[in-house]
């Protein structure tokens, strides 16, 4: 929160607002932007939070001055474009001096994730039944891992509770989940790195990767 107190901060790729409105709670003024119409969305989600200026924009091409911004950040955003790393250069001009970029993007490693597999199949799918079929999915993962997982956090918070699956969920509406792997399966294009990888954007676009 002390890092977000009274900067400006620019949230590349929105989607419904899920980190612009807490940004904006922790006293930043966010400009919030996306490239879809969610952007209409966006507004409604993050009515009665702070400072947010909602934009439709391409962050492939920023409608910013330079040296704009205290803090960039873009979570779950680039592996979704067809060059990741250009859209981490395509950031980094609108930074001010000494100011920091966050970014997250799906890792690679064997195993990566079981609904991987699922993807050929989703795309073939129309998007009702696509949306259908995750959200029955997901009312079975929130039973069967979510809500369990919030009981023994409850019970044991600082043993058993923190590494149960999903715990990312569990101080979450059901709507963050079924989102999330909606997301991950209906998105035409999706891409996953190795840390090596990402670091390696960052040196190339002269900033500093931190720890």
């Amino acid at each position: 929160p002390e890092d977000l107190q009274g900067r400006l901060v620019l949230d590349a790729g929105c989607g419904m607002g899920r980190h612009a409105r807490p940004a904006s709670l922790y006293g930043a003024r966010v400009v919030a932007m996306d490239l879809g119409l969610n952007v209409e969305e966006t507004v409604q989600h993050i009515d009665g939070a702070g400072i947010v200026d909602v934009i439709q924009a391409d962050l492939f091409h920023p409608p910013f001055r330079r040296n704009s911004f205290d803090q960039i950040y873009s979570f779950g955003v680039l592996h979704h474009t067809p060059d990741p790393e250009g859209g981490v250069r395509a950031l980094v001009p609108f930074l001010k001096p000494g100011a920091r970029l966050s970014i997250w993007v799906y890792g690679t490693r064997k195993g990566w994730h079981p609904w991987h597999h699922l993807r050929p199949l989703a795309r073939a799918l129309p998007n009702w039944l696509l949306r259908g079929f995750i959200w029955i999915a997901c009312a079975l993962l929130w039973c069967l891992f979510v809500q369990p997982g919030r009981l023994l956090s409850w019970l044991s918070p600082s043993s058993i509770g923190p590494r149960t699956k999903f715990r990312y969920y569990q101080g979450r509406p059901f709507v963050v989940l079924w989102i999330d792997y909606y997301d991950f399966l209906a998105a035409p294009l999706y891409t996953t790195h190795t840390e090596s990888e990402v670091r390696a954007w960052l040196e190339t676009a002269g900033l500093h990767a931190s720890e």
